[in-house]
């Protein structure tokens, strides 16, 4: 007899951390069969801690404006550029926060390149084994589609030194409507002059998941276990919270990658005895 499971999970424990690892039942490697591009998120996929150190530099500008009791936590707006939160923020307190926009938005800038240029801050994990594979064994073209300006990510770009792993990148204020319109995704797909079953996106935001599906794009999410997965579109393949699940398994089939993770679950329980 034969069993069928839409889904198996398997919960490994290791240093007394519960890993929560859902698969379809099928392959990884069909994730890129016939994919000839991968297309990446920056702020929260690429990299985690800046949205965090986004959300700093607004309450920075706040405090300066001596405005400190506006808590910059409930207006950032995850997966938009710094603009959108002085949108919301003047809406709301138009009153106390008299500064033009444009200040606001300059000032806030300002201090998120200096907060960047004085933190710590390294790709997701998994993500360099990625691009290698992507690159040296599938021979994927890849890109970096973000809402946030030239200027700043470059600012990111290069403290993350990732700018000679993506062949594309094309930022914010390089399109006319920023995510989720799917203008960003149909751009890149032109460039490369591919069809958008040829291509998977990493997302990380309700937002950008928006553009990528509105674009025919297949797309897992990188997710930040914070974000209530019901807010993402239908139609995403998989959620993992980094790029570590994938590396090394991209050529494994279903059966094959579930040997694997039962052996380390068997090894990791004798250590533990």
């Amino acid at each position: 007899m034969m069993l069928y499971l839409k889904y198996v999970s398997i919960k490994i424990t290791r240093n007394n951390k519960h890993l929560n690892i859902k698969l379809r039942n099928s392959m990884y490697k069909k994730l890129f069969e016939g994919k000839k591009a991968v297309f990446f998120d920056l702020d929260g996929t690429v990299v985690k801690e800046t949205e965090e150190l986004m959300t700093n530099a607004i309450q920075k500008v706040l405090d300066d404006i001596e405005v400190s009791y506006i808590n910059a936590r409930d207006y950032k707006l995850y997966g938009y550029p710094i603009s959108e939160s002085w949108k919301v923020i003047k809406a709301t307190y138009g009153h106390a926060v008299k500064e033009p926009l444009d200040e606001l938005i300059d000032l806030t800038e300002k201090a998120y390149i200096n907060i960047i240029n004085n933190s710590k801050i390294e790709p997701t994990e998994g993500f360099w084994d990625l691009i290698y594979e992507l690159k040296e064994k599938k021979s994927c073209k890849l890109a970096l589609l973000t809402n946030t300006k030239r200027s700043i990510a470059d600012v990111v770009i290069n403290k993350l030194d990732i700018k000679d792993a993506f062949d594309l990148i094309i930022c914010g204020d390089e399109v006319k409507r920023i995510k989720p319109s799917p203008e960003i995704y149909r751009k890149a797909l032109k460039s490369f002059k591919l069809k958008p079953k040829e291509v998977l996106a990493f997302e990380d935001s309700p937002v950008g998941v928006e553009s990528s599906i509105r674009a025919k794009v297949d797309t897992i999410v990188i997710w930040d276990r914070k974000t209530p997965k019901y807010l993402f579109r239908k139609g995403i393949i998989y959620h993992f919270e980094d790029f570590s699940p994938l590396p090394g398994n991209l050529e494994e089939d279903y059966t094959e990658l579930m040997r694997k993770k039962g052996n380390k679950a068997q090894r990791d329980q004798e250590k533990a005895l």
